[in-house]
């Protein structure tokens, strides 16, 4: 943040939109979700409408997608092509319409090439040139599956997206390159990256993770988690929990390129859509939102255990996400999607921005660039939506981006006792139309 100092106790940017004090999304890989079921699942979540699990939640929650994906495989779910990987399914259009409106950020990988594989570069250039061709943008990348992914980006020997042709001897399966100059920017990559810790972006101690941790309850859990502590204290880059407790972290690949890793709460033990009344609930969302953090939670919500249960979502994890959105509509949490909110860790870090006192009040500059050098990311203004200042005087007050003013509104003061003024945001809309045209 590039800020004038005599000025830093009047303006400050807010660490979240206004009036809410902590941030949540779930980032939910795509694994074995039917489109029936997804469409339920959002319909649920997006919209106000009826839905078989109950009235809609009307909340901004966003989902991930495959564009190629093997029927034989137990992870199946809907994609973008054919098996031929070629032609675009009956699903491509609704899928495409769902990256315009941003309830689909998230890029499971290319597809899933589990226990198969057959992954190419070939087949990365199809994805990217389609995504071009109807001029769709994602930024974020989350890695699937097991060894035979070999699309995945990592420092497992398997983990070859980021690998260029000389790394390796057979045939390429690089693509990192194209894929950031396509404009991803976030990445995740395994479930040993899962943090335990709850809200980053804060400070914390790392006895979080082993100790009075609601992901860990009982007593063999402990017992295993400080063994774990004990034979890795001087191997602290082992575990990443210890490293620092931000949301983004900047990773160099093997390509030399950068991307902006990030973490996700949860368990691997604890990845199904039955297990989300475990991972959110009244205590973790109290904690979270005392300590002030951002929480994206990891989680399949589109495959349950019993895959032949009626619907997608039980009972209690419908409860679950009523009491989420109870929260939400109070004003205490900030729930969005994952974009968005890997969007605004990003800009509170790394924006570039001044401001200026004149006879009138104050000006805050803000331009297109950022502090860090992730190349790709470049500050748009559909980026600054819901970014919320500090100010002493709100209502003279003017935010100007790339020298153009933009409209602001002027809020009460909060919980600290100080007024803001907030970028406003415009909502997402669902499209209910399309997607129920197509399931049925």
């Amino acid at each position: 943040m590039n800020q004038q100092s005599d000025f830093k106790k009047s303006i400050s940017l807010r660490k979240f939109p206004y009036p809410y004090r902590a941030g949540f999304t779930i980032c939910s890989d795509i694994d074995g979700t039917t489109f029936e079921d997804f469409v339920t699942i959002h319909s649920f979540l997006n919209s106000k409408e009826n839905t078989p699990l109950g009235r809609g939640l009307g909340l901004e929650l966003s989902d991930s997608f495959w564009f190629y994906s093997n029927r034989n495989t137990q992870d199946h779910a809907f994609c973008y092509f054919e098996e031929d990987n070629k032609t675009p399914s009956k699903y491509a259009p609704a899928i495409r319409e769902l990256i315009k409106t941003g309830y689909i950020d998230t890029l499971h990988s290319y597809g899933n090439f589990s226990k198969f594989g057959g992954f190419s570069r070939q087949l990365a250039e199809r994805c990217l040139e389609e995504l071009d061709k109807h001029s769709l943008k994602l930024e974020t990348w989350v890695n699937h599956g097991d060894e035979y992914n070999s699309q995945n980006i990592g420092s497992a020997s398997y983990q070859l997206g980021d690998k260029p042709v000389e790394f390796i001897s057979a045939t390429s399966n690089y693509h990192s390159d194209i894929m950031i100059d396509a404009g991803f920017t976030y990445f995740w990559d395994q479930e040993t990256s899962l943090t335990k810790i709850i809200g980053q972006d804060r400070p914390f101690q790392s006895h979080e993770a082993y100790f009075n941790n609601l992901l860990t309850p009982g007593f063999p859990d402990r017992f295993r988690m400080l063994a774990k502590f004990g034979l890795n204290r001087w191997k602290k880059d082992k575990i990443p929990l210890l490293q620092n407790n931000q949301l983004l972290n900047q990773i160099d690949l093997a390509d030399g390129n950068s991307l902006l890793h990030f973490k996700r709460y949860g368990s691997g033990r604890y990845d199904w859509s039955d297990d989300l009344p475990l991972l959110l609930h009244s205590k973790m969302l109290t904690r979270l939102t005392e300590k002030e953090g951002s929480c994206i939670l990891y989680v399949h919500w589109g495959d349950r255990k019993n895959r032949n249960a009626p619907q997608p979502f039980s009972v209690a994890t419908v409860k679950a996400f009523e009491y989420l959105a109870s929260l939400f509509y109070s004003g205490k949490l900030w729930v969005t999607t994952t974009c968005k909110l890997l969007n605004n860790s990003f800009l509170v870090n790394e924006m570039d921005w001044i401001v200026k006192k004149n006879e009138n009040g104050y000006e805050i500059n803000i331009n297109g660039h950022n502090n860090h050098s992730i190349k790709q990311k470049i500050i748009q203004k559909n980026d600054l939506q819901e970014l919320t200042f500090y100010t002493p005087k709100p209502e003279a007050t003017v935010i100007r981006f790339n020298d153009k003013m933009i409209a602001t509104t002027i809020n009460p003061k909060d919980e600290t006792g100080r007024q803001s003024i907030t970028i406003p945001l415009k909502r997402l809309e669902f499209p209910t139309d399309i997607i129920g045209n197509l399931k049925t």
